[in-house]
Order: structure tokens, then sequence, then C-alpha cells
């Protein structure tokens, strides 16, 4: 039986944990054209580029079963029923990508992305499975509150698309992933609405495809993605790292972003404004995230906001808060935008959805 760490051990696995945050500072840093021109010419194997393919494939699943969701959800509930409840359907995936996203993101940094993306996205394929064979609401909610672990791996995503390529090709990399995710809602609600034109039960065959996407995904990340282990996994046994992780943290964040969140989505046709269902959950989801803040900034520094993040200037404080206001602008709007009306056809109401996911497209250039 290993012996408890005592307080030299905890030190120095904070100590660690900062001298990390420092390093991903300093790298990004180091990626200005300066330091860049002075680089030989990099070679990139066929395999690299079919990694990148795959990891920001993720991405594009990801978008397609969120678009899928909303579309389909008034033929999900002529077939299933559950009519009153569909907007769980939007909800538990949008609410899963904000809620998951920190949490996995930090955990990364101690047991690597590796099995974080592909366990996540291969309960993606599960989930939708089953959600495929649903004859009730309950049963297909059952299966996409499995499914949207997948959406936890969002931010893995953006990490090993610039890890596995030179600094040159990186903002290429991002560029790829936001391209990804535009085209998958594309596909998606053009997929979606065809596969439901003559029978509601087309839905059941999107989510084959989906669960088929998410399935292939994973199997070949776990193939080629080899990266050597990071340093924290090696230097700290399973309880230090365990010991670092954020747990005050994720209990103030986590069910504050999903009230938050739960607010904002039922606001848009389930509840009106003024309702208590609203307001309430509204109210609890602000203050937790406020008590978050405020435990993040006075009380630790090595927690979900890492201090050393913010120690070399102003830019990641910016770069976060435009982030956060993109988020809150889009995320509870656009699925909202793929649902269609009561007196559209699917095809017609998806249609409402590309003057945003067009405009995304062509920004990658």
């Amino acid at each position: 039986m290993s012996a408890l760490p005592n307080a030299t051990d905890n030190e120095k696995a904070r100590s660690n944990q900062l001298e990390l945050a420092i390093e991903t500072v300093e790298h990004v840093q180091r990626t200005s054209p300066e330091s860049t021109a002075e680089e030989p010419e990099p070679h990139i194997h066929a395999k690299t580029w079919i990694l990148l393919i795959v990891i920001v494939a993720v991405y594009f699943v990801q978008v397609l079963h969120v678009a899928g969701n909303a579309l389909l959800s008034t033929s999900i509930t002529a077939v299933t029923g559950g009519a009153d409840q569909k907007i769980w359907l939007i909800s538990t995936l949008a609410i899963s990508a904000a809620a998951l996203g920190a949490p996995v993101s930090q955990a990364a940094d101690f047991w690597g992305r590796k099995w974080f993306v592909v366990g996540f996205t291969g309960a993606g394929c599960v989930g939708c499975l089953i959600a495929s064979r649903a004859h009730s609401f309950g049963v297909v909610i059952g299966g996409q509150s499995i499914a949207c672990l997948a959406l936890g791996a969002q931010p893995l995503v953006h990490a090993i698309a610039s890890e596995i390529i030179p600094r040159k090709y990186r903002s290429f990399a991002q560029a790829s992933v936001n391209l990804a995710s535009s085209t998958g809602g594309i596909v998606g609600i053009l997929m979606g609405g065809a596969l439901v034109r003559h029978s509601p039960q087309g839905f059941r065959v999107y989510f084959y495809i989906t669960a088929g996407l998410y399935g292939t995904i994973g199997l070949v990340v776990a193939w080629l993605y080899r990266p050597p282990p990071r340093r924290l996994q090696v230097e700290m046994s399973q309880r230090q790292r365990l010991a670092e992780l954020d747990w005050y943290g994720y209990a103030l964040f986590v069910p504050g972003l999903i009230l938050f969140s739960y607010a904002l989505t039922s606001s848009t046709g389930v509840y009106r404004w003024s309702s208590p269902n609203i307001i309430g959950p509204l109210v609890v989801g602000v203050i937790l995230l406020i008590v978050f803040v405020l435990y993040e900034w006075k009380v630790t520094t090595t927690g979900i906001l890492h201090h050393g993040l913010f120690s070399r200037g102003r830019n990641f404080a910016i770069c976060l808060a435009l982030i956060f206001t993109e988020g809150l602008a889009t995320d509870p709007y656009i699925p909202g935008r793929y649902s269609p009306a009561k007196d559209l056809s699917p095809m017609k109401g998806a249609a409402r959805s590309y003057d945003i996911l067009v405009p995304a497209i062509l920004s990658f250039g």
C-alpha cells in the first residue's frame, strides 16, 4: 500500500502544474512569424494528414449530431411521443458541450488526450444506436444522454489538431476545425430533411449514420494517434493527479453552467422569460458561476482557470472573454434555427440556418 503524499509532494505537484501552464504560454509565444522563419521546412507524412482529417471530422460529426437532434425533433416525437418535452433533445447536447469541456480539458493534462477522445466518441456511437431503436421518448432521451458525452471532447479536438502538425500549419489546422463544424451543420440539415421527407421513421437512419461515423472515427483515432506520455503523466502518481483536479471548481462550474444553459435553451419556446422555470435556474446558475469565478480568483491558483495562463499579459483573458461572448450569442441560438417551425417542412425550416453556416465556411479562407 503506497504512503499518503506529504506536503512536500503536494507542493512539488503544484509547482509542476504551474511550470506546465507557463510552458504552454511560452509555447504559444514562440509561434510568432519571427520564430517560425528560423525553422527548417517541416516534412509532414501522409499519416499525419490523415490523422488531422480524422480529428477535425470529430467536430464534423458532433455538429451533424446536434443539427439532427434539433431538425428531426418533430419527426422523432411524431413516432415516439413526448412532443412537449422535445426541447431536451437539444438541451442535452448543448449543455453537455458547455459543462464538460473545462473538466475534461484539465483531466487530459494529467492523463493525456487520446482516450478521452476515443472514449467519448465511442459513447456517441452507443447513444445514437440506442436512440435509433427507440419506440418511446424516454429511450431516445436516454440514448442522447449517453451520446452527449461525445461533445465533451470538443476542446481536445482543437488541441490535438495543433499538436500533431508543425506550428507553421497550425492556423490552417484551426481553420479546418471551423470548416468541419460548419460543413457538418449543412450536411446534417440537408441529410436529415431528406431522410424524413416521406416518413418520420427516417430519423432512425440518421442516427444509424451518426453512430457509424462516431464509431469509425473513434477507431481511427485510437489507431493513428499515439502521442508520447505527457510530463505530468510520468512525474505524478495516480493519487497525486486525482488530488490536483479542481473538485471544488467542478462543483460550482458544472451545475452553474448546466442551470444557466438550461434556462437559455428552455426560453426558446418551452417557457416564457417571466416563468419561475426560467428565472429560478437562471439566477441560481449565475450565482454559482460568480462564486466559481471568485473561488478561482481568490482561493486557488491551479484550478480550471490556472493563474499561470494569465501571468503573461492580457491576451489570454481577452480571448477567453471573446470566446465566451461568441458562445453566449450562438450556442443557445443556433439549435433553435435548426428546428423547423410548425408551418414549415424540415427542409424549409433548416434553410434558415444557411445564413450562419455558409459564411462560417467561407471564413475558412
